[in-house]
């Protein structure tokens, strides 16, 4: 599974906060170790979080908040 796939996973169900709960976060701290090991820039991996927020609050049906 590429690091691009684990993103979404980072997410709260209610909130959409990245790594806001313990899973989420050991979730996201895997998929940034293999972000940074496959050499994603951070401008690549903003844009991957971004598209995910968004695609996981349609899905979900939750509100974002920022």
């Amino acid at each position: 599974m590429a690091w691009q796939d684990r993103i979404p996973a980072c997410f709260g169900d209610q909130f959409v906060i990245f790594a806001g709960h313990w899973a989420d976060e050991d979730r996201a701290k895997k998929a940034i170790k293999e972000a940074k090991a496959a050499g994603a820039s951070r401008t690549a991996a903003l844009a991957t979080m971004e598209t995910s927020i968004q695609a996981v609050s349609l899905t979900r049906g939750c509100h974002v908040r920022g």
